[in-house]
């Protein structure tokens, strides 16, 4: 039902991106996926993660010369944020804007993952503001007099399955550089953690 993950290079050819930090770098994965709404809903859906880490690491595992790596891209939903950011990797209702939020009016915040071994489920939650978005729905309609500006049709009905149309990742660069240096911040903060943990 799953495509391979594959790596994308850049438009240059680069498969490993340096981020802002020279020493860090990433690579896009992609994978295309059937997916299942506990509503029987089924959809083909385009993943993307990012593999993240020191470049020469990333050098060093081949990745390079590869054309897909095993597993799967695996969503990740949780009502904490993944960043220090809280704006960042909300749950958006497609073209709404509407931040998809839980039953007690938690933002649900959305990202992507590399599963190496194939093994890990996605971890969803399911929204609770279905008031908000069929509120939207009926405005949306109230606004037809006007005359229809071509755009990418949006089904409220589906997202009230919990089909949300904001699944198929895609990175800006400000993003990925967040992203990225987030992540160096992190794993920079964890090696002095093992230092002083060796020292004592």
């Amino acid at each position: 039902m799953n495509s391979k993950v594959y790596v994308v290079a850049d438009e240059n050819g680069n498969v490993i991106r340096q981020s802002k930090n020279p020493e860090y770098g990433y690579v896009r994965l992609v994978q295309d996926r059937i997916t299942i709404s506990e509503n029987d809903w089924v959809q083909k859906k385009t993943f993307s993660a990012l593999l993240k880490g020191k470049i020469e690491d990333l050098e060093s595992m081949g990745i390079k010369t590869m054309r897909y790596l095993p597993g799967n891209i695996i969503v990740v939903e949780s009502t904490e944020p993944f960043s220090d950011d809280p704006t960042r990797d909300l749950k958006i209702a497609g073209e709404t804007g509407i931040v998809l939020c839980t039953k007690d009016g938690e933002p649900i915040y959305r990202t992507t993952k590399y599963d190496s071994s194939g093994c890990r489920e996605d971890i969803l939650i399911q929204h609770g503001n279905v008031d908000e978005l069929r509120k939207a729905k009926e405005n949306r309609h109230n606004t037809t007099n006007e005359e229809p500006v071509k755009q990418r049709s949006f089904d409220f009905d589906a997202l009230d399955k919990d089909d949300v149309l904001n699944t198929e990742e895609e990175y800006d660069e400000e993003d990925v550089e967040d992203s990225v240096e987030d992540s160096v911040e992190d794993s920079v903060n964890e090696e002095f953690e093992e230092i002083e943990f060796e020292i004592e």
